[in-house]
């Protein structure tokens, strides 16, 4: 097995994981809504008095205090306002998940299989209208390095586009300047 197969089915195993954790967070969603329902049913007092439900008196004052804070409700006027505590769940981090399951897929790739070094650079790069920076930093980088350095690095560069044929020419101008 390639080391490209092995990193491709690794992002694989990462997305089932991905989609089990999202599915435990809505799980655990649903239980904050049912638990806060819960709680307002204890804390909101019986028709507009200051007395609370049946089930009130038997929790200390304290924790009461305790669950209207977590509950959203207001102390001063026994208002709970129409709002929910909601985490952000994995897809609010990483959204273009949800268009494209294989967006974390590499397009291309260009590797002379090198292994076994104690150093690795990521270069991130986009496309960008006027300049682009790559080459200039690349340069910069390996004239930089001494050969006993150069020997125990690898550079890794990263294209951040979507456009393969922009993503093509970068990698014709790393092998370029490689040669």
């Amino acid at each position: 097995v390639t080391s490209e197969q092995m990193l491709l089915q690794r992002l694989a195993e990462l997305q089932v994981k991905l989609q089990y954790l999202d599915s435990m967070y809505r799980a655990k969603q649903e239980d904050l809504q049912q638990l806060s329902h819960h709680i307002d049913q204890i804390l909101v007092p019986v028709d507009n008095s200051t007395a609370y439900s049946p089930l009130a008196p038997s929790v200390k004052s304290e924790v009461k205090q305790m669950l209207r804070n977590m509950s959203g409700m207001n102390a001063a006027n026994g208002i709970n306002p129409p709002y929910m505590l909601r985490l952000p769940s994995s897809y609010h981090f990483l959204p273009h998940l949800l268009d494209d399951p294989t967006s974390l897929r590499l397009n291309y790739l260009m590797s002379k299989g090198r292994t076994g070094v104690s150093i690795v650079l990521g270069i991130p790069t986009v496309h960008r209208e006027k300049q682009n920076y790559l080459m200039d930093t690349l340069t910069s980088l390996v004239d930089g390095m001494t050969r006993e350095e150069s020997e125990d690095v690898v550079l890794v560069i990263f294209v951040g586009e979507t456009e393969l044929e922009f993503v093509l020419q970068i990698a014709k101008e790393v092998e370029m300047r490689d040669s």
